[in-house]
């Protein structure tokens, strides 16, 4: 058995190879060794623990998540974690496209600015159809 305890702020959070982590997990102790403790600094506890939920297969990106997982994603090179992102904001975000495109281009997202630019496109045809009628 393993585990790393991670200190972010004031929060301690727990990451462990299994179970996966619960969010009423604080304290964990390897039975072999003492636990290493790292410090995230510049991390939200909720954006971690939200994180590695995604990490572990659960289903926690929505409207108020999807921003800080990828923003935790992205920090930590964590390409499946970045798609997932980009499919929910593509698929289900209920954000303007305005507001997708503008995350879009600061965060990189091809498919998301692709998207979005063809709903504006499709907008603009539709209104230059609509005039012309």
């Amino acid at each position: 058995m393993w585990c790393l305890l991670l200190k972010i702020g004031s929060s301690m959070l727990l990451e462990s190879s299994w179970p996966p982590i619960r969010p009423t997990s604080r304290i964990f102790c390897s039975e072999t060794s003492q636990s290493p403790e790292v410090t995230l600094p510049g991390v939200n506890a909720a954006d971690f623990q939200n994180f590695l939920e995604v990490l572990y297969l659960e289903p926690a990106i929505d409207e108020n998540t999807v921003i800080g997982i990828h923003h935790l994603a992205d920090m930590y090179d964590v390409e499946p974690v970045v798609r997932k992102c980009e499919k929910f904001l593509i698929e289900k975000s209920q954000l303007t496209v305005n507001e997708k495109l503008h995350f879009a281009m600061q965060h990189r997202m091809e498919n998301l600015k692709e998207y979005c630019l063809s709903k504006i496109k499709l907008w603009t045809i539709s209104a230059q159809f609509y005039r012309l009628t």
